[in-house]
């Protein structure tokens, strides 16, 4: 009997043992997975970022005149302007949704330039599509600011004697 005993609870050992390795299989390959998500939603980011058609896009930004909204579509095409700002919405949004680092995203991006220059078109744009629209590019536009602020004043206060 007490072999049987013995028996019964090595097995029940064993099973508890195969049940921890499982689980800690399955903590790993999530993490595989959520790592291997980010890096898809990054390089799709890329490819984007680096087509001919965005790039034009961007040449096309340089030239405006934003002085107004009136102004910056006169002498930058209406598609060209959407295409640049929803896409620094949509990579914004990643950020805020949590789907891409934050951090990561502030660094490999600069929003505030952009949003500043682009502000009166895409203020004027919010007006005629949606009171929502493109506002995660002004939200981290401003995070930005912030961040980039506090960052130079960490630098010149360290710099005192």
């Amino acid at each position: 009997m007490e072999v049987v005993v013995d028996l019964i609870q090595t097995l029940e050992g064993l099973a508890y043992v195969g049940f921890i390795a499982g689980a800690i299989f399955a903590v790993m390959e999530l993490r595989s997975i959520s790592k291997d998500r980010k890096l898809e939603l990054f390089v799709r980011l890329s490819e984007q970022w680096n087509s001919r058609e965005f790039s034009q896009a961007m040449v096309n930004l340089g030239k405006a005149d934003f002085q107004n909204a009136e102004t910056a579509e006169r002498t930058c095409p209406t598609v060209d302007l959407v295409m640049i700002a929803e896409y620094f919405d949509w990579v914004a949004s990643l950020a805020r949704k949590n789907l891409i680092s934050e951090d990561f995203i502030m660094s490999a991006y600069d929003f505030e330039f952009p949003w500043n220059l682009m502000k009166p078109w895409c203020l004027d744009w919010r007006k005629r599509m949606a009171p929502s629209q493109l506002s995660d590019f002004e939200w981290i536009a401003g995070k930005q600011r912030t961040w980039r602020q506090a960052s130079e004043w960490n630098a010149i206060y360290q710099k005192r004697p």
